[in-house]
């Protein structure tokens, strides 16, 4: 079992010679992952949504990777087209987004 409250999120970082934007997990965000699923709760929104196995391995990737770097694994682990992992990946992304639950880092 693995859970986790945001911390302070990555930063800016250059990948090859270009800055590349990293999202964070929202600071009012808690998470608790159990197998291959995971419940993220917004905390002062009192709601909580589910992430099915593919979310999940998303959600493990946000604050280490950049969008192109978490759409590679996700490739890669499932075994689908890059432009279609970006595209599922940008998705799920934008979605979270605008739910609160992750943010650019700053």
């Amino acid at each position: 079992m693995r859970q986790g409250v945001s911390g302070a999120g990555r930063t800016l970082r250059r990948f090859r010679g270009e800055l590349k934007v990293d999202f964070r997990i929202a600071p009012h965000v808690a998470w608790q992952r159990l197998e291959d699923e995971a419940v993220i709760i917004d905390i002062p929104e009192r709601t909580a949504i589910g992430l099915n196995p593919s979310g999940t391995y998303v959600w493990g990737l946000i604050e280490d990777h950049d969008l192109e770097g978490i759409a590679a694994r996700v490739a890669d682990h499932f075994r689908i087209t890059p432009e279609r992992a970006l595209s599922d990946v940008t998705a799920l992304l934008e979605e979270l987004r605008s739910r609160g639950l992750v943010e650019e880092a700053e």
